[in-house]
């Protein structure tokens, strides 16, 4: 996978492809989308682990893969993670 993505779409689409094709093994990911510093950890459909320019969340397990690639696109486009919001 490229460290380096302009568009939120095309990572998440390039990501799911990736998760398909390493199914019960994790998978990262660490370098930029856009302008933001981005590391995540996930594991089929569980992100363990999702760090946008320093803020830190993880979503619970039991994500089917609609709710999983909603939380990543969701989670890059408003720059911060989910639960993390105010």
């Amino acid at each position: 996978m490229k460290a380096k993505y302009l568009d939120v779409r095309k990572f998440v689409r390039d990501f799911n492809k990736l998760r398909q094709q390493n199914q019960n093994t994790w998978i990262v990911f660490v370098g930029d989308i856009g302008n933001k510093k981005v590391a995540i950890k996930s594991y089929n459909s569980w992100v363990q682990r999702i760090r946008i320019n320093g803020k830190v969340d993880g979503a619970g397990h039991g994500m089917n893969v609609t709710e999983w690639r909603t939380y990543i696109t969701k989670a890059l486009s408003d720059n911060q993670p989910p639960s993390n919001k105010s």
